[in-house]
């Protein structure tokens, strides 16, 4: 990582709902995503592939959207970054190595395992509607209590989090009938969590490079953010 320093306070003069909102861009560029990887791998001739083959399907889909979405800026080494989160065991490491870092501090990791418990109570409930409402109440809780740049990496999160359930809810069954090899977890749950850790993944990917700035910034940030997820998603599906 180049440079860790960063700056949210662009969006500072915005209320809390405007902030919600404008990170809910990344949610579904994310969720777009998941769905390009979907029909990227579809689009292949499946027939007797072996686990290491499709998973091969699935990373290339990844890296083209990725490369996408940053709309051919200089940033090439975003396939290594990619690359390196179907790699690692999960994307928890990333976060893991962000605490130790000092780019993730203790009260933004308390409020990651806030929302980590709201996804295992959806394990339990499986109602998405509270899910949500909670979600966007602990959103408001983190804003009022957070400075600019601690609330940034955690709207992204919380951003992607929220798409990735709603997401896995609505269409895991179509990857379990149709992508050979894909592994369904006990609750889609588990994979909102892993794409949110590689949300911070992403956004922190970004951030080193110093890219949040005006419009063009957030679109790169949006899409590192986002491919970090992706990435994650695909790794806990097979």
């Amino acid at each position: 990582m180049r440079n860790s320093s960063y700056d949210f306070d662009i969006y500072s003069n915005n209320t809390p709902e405007q902030k919600i909102c404008q990170f809910q861009e990344i949610g579904k560029i994310h969720n777009e995503g998941l769905e390009y990887v979907y029909n990227y791998i579809l689009s292949k001739n499946l027939t007797n592939k072996s686990k290491s083959q499709i998973v091969n399907f699935a990373k290339q889909g990844t890296l083209s959207y990725g490369n996408q979405i940053i709309n051919g800026n200089k940033f090439n080494d975003f396939n290594q970054f990619t690359q390196s989160v179907f790699n690692s065991q999960n994307s928890y490491n990333f976060v893991s190595n962000y605490i130790s870092n000092g780019i993730i501090n203790d009260n933004q990791m308390s409020y990651i395992i806030s929302a980590e418990g709201l996804v295992n109570q959806l394990g339990i409930s499986n109602d998405i509607k509270a899910f949500n409402a909670q979600l966007y109440l602990l959103e408001l809780d983190l804003i009022n209590n957070l400075s600019d740049n601690e609330e940034g990496f955690l709207l992204s999160y919380t951003s992607v989090l929220k798409a990735s359930v709603t997401y896995w809810n609505e269409n895991g069954d179509d990857w379990m009938d149709n992508v050979p090899h894909a592994v369904k977890p006990s609750y889609w749950g588990q994979v909102g969590k892993a794409d949110g850790k590689g949300a911070v993944a992403g956004a922190g990917y970004a951030v080193g490079y110093g890219i949040f700035a005006g419009p063009i910034g957030w679109g790169i940030f949006a899409g590192c953010t986002a491919g970090g997820a992706v990435s994650a998603s695909i790794y806990q599906m097979f």
